[in-house]
């Protein structure tokens, strides 16, 4: 292990060995967040067992994103356009709201909202997401009340059907 060396010296890397690819993943992947919240998370709490207790914490972050995939699945399942997607939206409302905001609170965090939006958001093209998640966004830590959650669901299904018009206006 004293022997590392930089693994790649072509065009390909950038400052310390990291192929672009690897950061990009890294990156796309919001890896950095993720632990700057592990690390906070024990630096604030201080637990007897910090192995324990990280553990937990990406339980709960696998948990999440198995939620949030689920409410999109429940989402894209029907058009907007159908009565039934009205009930669809308060299904992945309630998939969302497991999660205790805080100790009186329950329901959407703003992460897991934000994940939510960012995930759906992902065919726009980059002005369209920035300008988008601008309009709906919240703290991740703040309790997301369902009327919020229908605007900004109604709000994305607009702006998705506006953005599939110009594309086919676009390319005819």
């Amino acid at each position: 292990m004293a022997d590392k060396k930089k693994i790649c010296d072509d065009d390909r890397c950038s400052g310390g060995g990291i192929l672009e690819g690897d950061r990009q993943f890294l990156e796309r992947n919001s890896v950095g967040h993720l632990m700057r919240e592990a690390i906070e998370n024990l630096i604030t709490n201080r637990p007897e067992d910090p192995i324990s207790t990280l553990v937990s914490f990406f339980d709960s972050v696998e948990k999440k994103q198995c939620a949030v995939e689920h409410a999109i699945q429940i989402l894209t399942s029907t058009s907007h356009k159908r009565p039934r997607f009205e009930r669809n939206v308060r299904l992945a409302y309630t998939a969302l709201s497991h999660y205790k905001v805080s100790k009186h609170l329950h329901g959407v965090t703003g992460a897991a909202y934000r994940e939510l939006m960012m995930n759906l958001c992902k065919d726009f093209s980059q002005p369209v997401t920035t300008c988008f998640l601008r309009k709906v966004e919240c703290l991740d830590v703040e309790a997301v009340p369902y009327e919020v959650f229908r605007y900004a669901i109604f709000c994305y299904c607009s702006v998705n059907g506006e953005c599939r018009y110009a594309k086919m206006a676009t390319y005819p």
